[in-house]
């Protein structure tokens, strides 16, 4: 047995110390990304056509090195689960076993991204459990990723008419969007006009009479109104500082932003020191900060 513990410390060691910490993932590969991040931050992620890990290329290959990274030792047993758990996750009984295990943690990231894709917050109360348990130097909060903010490029802009206070906007993101914003007569169309800013793109359509808005541009509030500007590519999301970006290529389902539970969570995003932040984090796009000329602000 003795004997057996020294052939694991050594393989883990040689592991550890002999292949560049490099995951070749997929856009189907969040949880795994998440999960080689979480349990070695010095992972390298580089996006590609196929799942790799070092020199492995399959899936059980790359499982077993997951394993190996988190000290647990790879059955055939626990791999089954691990696939089991990205095709069908479910809201389980968190504790800080589960909570540093790599299939609690399988299973948890599976229900944050199946939260994302259905735009249901059925399992909010098992996610904030899991998340108090998780290491706070990953920086992770499912709250953040509820929220599709992107670069958007105002392509043309025009005058609602009947409303005075509303423009509609061609926006070019991630795809073309129809949006209407009440930014007139807080902003000339020649200040939006062919200028990119962040806006929320995860929402229900919100109708204006006969007129259906896509999105929201996203605003901070301090002494007079700011939209959110950014210098990066349309399409680029937000975002947060210091934590490995996931779920870019989601298919995000549609949110009712008339809830009060997506608007708290909103709410958490302000203009602190002329940077953007989300619950006292700076966020970034593209690794760029967003600063404004707003000290400090809320957010809408």
């Amino acid at each position: 047995m003795i004997l057996n513990l020294c052939f694991k410390a050594i393989k883990y060691f040689v592991f550890k110390n002999s292949l560049k910490m490099l995951l070749n993932y997929t856009s189907a590969d969040d949880d795994l990304k998440f999960l080689f991040y979480y349990f070695d931050r010095s992972t390298e992620f580089k996006k590609g056509s196929s799942l790799s890990y070092g020199t492995h290329a399959e899936i059980d290959s790359v499982l077993e090195q997951l394993f190996t990274l988190a000290k647990e030792e790879a059955t055939p047993k626990k791999i089954a689960e691990f696939k089991r758990m990205r095709k069908a996750p479910t809201a389980m009984k968190v504790d800080q076993n589960t909570a540093v295990s790599v299939l609690g943690l399988c299973n948890y990231i599976n229900i944050v991204k199946a939260s994302i894709t259905t735009g249901s917050l059925k399992h909010r109360e098992y996610m904030e459990n899991f998340t108090r348990l998780l290491d706070p130097a990953c920086n992770f909060d499912p709250e953040f990723f509820l929220l599709d903010i992107r670069a958007g490029f105002i392509e043309s802009i025009e005058e609602a008419e009947g409303m005075d206070k509303l423009y509609c906007e061609k926006v070019r993101s991630n795809r073309d969007y129809f949006i209407c914003s009440g930014l007139r007569g807080v902003c000339s169309k020649e200040e939006l006009l062919e200028n990119t800013f962040l806006f929320l793109l995860n929402i229900k359509k919100a109708k204006f009479k006969t007129l259906e808005s896509e999105g929201m541009i996203c605003c901070t509030e301090g002494e007079k109104i700011e939209p959110l500007k950014t210098t990066k590519k349309e399409g680029t999301k937000l975002q947060m500082g210091n934590c490995v970006d996931l779920f870019e290529d989601v298919e995000y389902g549609k949110i009712d932003f008339t809830k009060l539970t997506y608007k708290t969570i909103f709410s958490k995003f302000r203009v602190v020191d002329h940077c953007l932040t989300f619950k006292g984090t700076k966020v970034v796009c593209d690794g760029e900060f967003i600063t404004t000329k707003t000290e400090n602000g809320e957010v809408r």
